[in-house]
């Protein structure tokens, strides 16, 4: 089920991370890596958008835990 208005957050922790986003918002199979082959869409709809995603500092979560 797909989610009008739906954005993700993402919390890049290491290379796989940005490759997928890139993949994502550029609407193209992931190139390289373990995911390579993998459809973003199949994840993130048809239409990932730049505006869907908003990316966070990787250490992110350290800060919240300290």
């Amino acid at each position: 089920m797909k989610i009008q208005g739906l954005r993700y957050i993402f919390i890049p922790s290491n290379k796989r991370d940005y490759v997928m986003l890139r993949s994502s918002i550029l609407g193209v199979p992931v190139p390289t890596g373990d995911d390579k082959g993998d459809k973003p869409s199949d994840y993130y709809g048809p239409e990932a958008t730049p505006k869907k995603f908003k990316l966070l500092h990787p250490d992110f979560l350290q800060y919240t835990r300290d």
